[in-house]
């Protein structure tokens, strides 16, 4: 039997019944990161998971953390657990610090000599965003 074959109405019906079939339609979260500046960058959300520490706290964990790192000019993203609400519903509050490094600094010091002086070239605290046109895709732009 090919598709030519299936009435019109009966075919909807089946896709319907497909389409209601499935455990779970809804995408998860992926957030991109947008690099408009004119050197590389390294990005990371401070998260019980990611980082150990989450907002209020802004002291750099102890142990370096991996990191997303982003051309100059370009883009990347990553994708965390579940929708935008389930993401900032784990946070102690409803806010999320991002810190941006310069990758350039990442490669020339130690974890240590950039944890002591604090070389972060912008930390940005975060509420949930409001009124996104699509809950599961938020876009965060440097600088």
């Amino acid at each position: 039997m090919n598709v030519k074959s299936i009435p019109l109405p009966a075919f909807y019906l089946l896709l319907l019944l497909m389409c209601f079939s499935c455990k779970n339609l809804k995408t998860d979260l992926f957030i991109v990161f947008w690099n408009n500046s004119d050197q590389p960058i390294s990005v990371f959300i401070a998260t019980p998971d990611w980082a150990g520490f989450t907002y209020p706290d802004t002291i750099l964990p102890m142990n370096s953390i991996s990191m997303l790192q982003i051309v100059e000019q370009g883009y990347n993203r990553i994708t965390p657990a579940g929708d935008i609400d389930f993401y900032f519903s784990a946070l102690p509050n409803d806010t999320a610090s991002i810190y941006f490094f310069s990758t350039d600094t990442l490669e020339k010091y130690s974890w240590e000599e950039i944890r002591a002086g604090y070389m972060v070239l912008e930390r940005r605290d975060v509420a949930m965003p409001e009124g996104l046109s699509d809950p599961h895709h938020w876009d965060i732009y440097y600088p």
